[in-house]
Formats: structure tokens, sequence, C-alpha cells
């Protein structure tokens, strides 16, 4: 869904800048899309703060529970906010913490980028990885993303 609203977003920007049309009615438009941005931002970091407070069953099986110590909690909360972020910003609905693996647009290098601060984060908590994630991250590290 909110995947559909940034595309929908993107869609009237272009066509403002595209249409010629006469400015006020311009304005007006790029004024709605900000609005549309503006509020699409406050639900994503709600979505996220909800996570942080009371995190998933695919965050605590990655990642464990919160860790108490500040160090510790920057990584843990880095990598809950890319998940998190990632799957607002796609649309993920299944139980695996990025879904799979995109094949095509934006998305392919959001989830890589989601996928290494998992990694990252699993390494600063001592987490083993593993085989299905250490096949992905030697995928990432391969393509170079």
């Amino acid at each position: 869904m909110a995947a559909r609203r940034t595309e929908v977003v993107r869609a009237v920007e272009a066509e403002v800048a595209r249409s010629g049309v006469d400015r006020p009615e311009a304005e007006a438009r790029r004024q709605r899309a900000r609005e549309i941005r503006s509020e699409l931002d406050h639900r994503r970091e709600a979505h996220i703060e909800a996570s942080l407070g009371e995190p998933r069953g695919y965050v605590t099986e990655l990642l464990g529970e919160r860790p108490p110590e500040r160090k510790e909690r920057r990584g843990w909360d880095r990598a809950v906010r890319a998940i998190e972020g990632y799957r607002f910003d796609h649309g993920v609905r299944e139980r695996d913490a990025l879904g799979a693996e995109p094949r095509e647009g934006r998305a392919v290098s959001d989830w890589h980028r989601a996928q290494r601060e998992i990694e990252a984060a699993r390494q600063e908590l001592g987490r083993e990885l593993d085989r299905g994630h250490e096949v992905v991250l030697e995928r990432v590290i391969e393509l170079g993303l």
C-alpha cells in the first residue's frame, strides 16, 4: 500500500512537471504531493517505532530481543529500522523479515541494503549466521551492493 502511494506521489510530480499546467494549478498539485509524502513519512516512522517497542517475530528470530546495553542497541535499532522501513516501502506482508529477494527496480538495492544492516547487527550482537543468510550475504558481496 505504501509503495503504491509513493508511486502516486511520483506520478503526480511527474505529471505536473510535464504538463505545463498554469502555475496556480501546478502549485496546488505539488502541495498535494508534499502532503501525501509527509503523511507517508509519518506513517512509516510510526510503523518503525511500533516495531522498536514491540518487535515482531521475524525481528526477534534474526536479532533476538532488543539489547539493554546502549552500544548493542544502536546496531539492533538500525537493523530494525532497515527491516521495517523496507517492509513499509515495498509492501512486504510475508512472515520473513524482508520477503523474497526482488528481481528488479529500486527494491533490489533497498533489499540488499536492509540485508547488510541485518548482517552487521547480527555480527555486532554475536549471533551466528545460518547458511541461508550466509548465501545471501555472499551474493550481496559478490554483486558489490
